[in-house]
């Protein structure tokens, strides 16, 4: 894939893939959620009704897996860094392009330039650690739920 030039494409190609990565992550809590409080033949039901609501934020969303996967069964900073991603996502998505040289964009609720690249780094920085705890914790309660049934 060909890196853009356009300062407005690298913000948009930018944007896209921090968004497009934070959906996996948005994915795998559905999941886990979805595994942990639902039988296997209602799983969709509850998607469809609750987890997808318009009323059914992220934020919700990680409060309620904050109590049913505690920090120290994951790892210890594991929600500062979620929260931390969830933050990086919404100001990608909700900003305003400052710069026509550069993908340099206006955080809009200080008000302040924030440079996409080094948003972009840290966000990766995280995310593989955010995603592969989560595939673990998805994985190792499917595999509990086997076992007692």
């Amino acid at each position: 894939n060909k890196e853009p030039t356009n300062p407005n494409q690298k913000i948009g190609h930018i944007r896209g893939r921090i968004v497009d990565y934070y959906i996996q992550i948005e994915l795998l809590i559905n999941a886990f959620l979805t595994n942990y409080f639902v039988l296997e033949n209602k799983h969709s039901v509850f998607l469809t009704k609750f987890l997808y609501d318009d009323f059914c934020s992220t934020g919700l969303k990680i409060r309620v897996l904050e109590k049913v996967l505690p920090e120290n069964i994951i790892y210890k900073g594991f929600y500062v860094e979620l929260r931390r991603l969830t933050n990086i996502r919404n100001t990608v998505a909700h900003s305003y392009p400052m710069s026509l040289n550069e993908p340099i964009v206006l955080e809009t609720k200080k008000l302040e330039g924030k440079d996409l690249r080094v948003l972009e780094e840290e966000f990766f920085k995280i995310y593989k650690k955010i995603f592969s705890s989560l595939i673990d914790a998805v994985n190792k309660l499917i595999e509990d739920k086997n076992k007692t049934n």
